[in-house]
């Protein structure tokens, strides 16, 4: 994560945003496991990451072109 700070270290808005999204039904205390200490990772880093519910994500309009990963297939 050093490589990440070097990078975007001094730039006044945040170069993309991390949203987490909540599957239907589950809250940031209900998630899975992986999921929240992914969060909790981003947070130690310095990557201020945002938690979404599900509806909320599909109505996301994409003002860049935006990069899906799914690391937990």
């Amino acid at each position: 994560m050093a490589m990440f700070a070097m990078l975007f270290a001094g730039m006044e808005e945040p170069y993309f945003t991390l949203r987490f999204v909540l599957p239907r039904g589950k809250t940031e205390a209900t998630c899975s496991e992986l999921l929240s200490e992914a969060y909790e990772k981003c947070q130690e880093h310095d990557i201020k990451p945002a938690w979404i519910g599900h509806d909320e994500a599909l109505d996301l309009s994409p003002v860049k072109q935006v990069l899906q990963l799914d690391v937990f297939k």
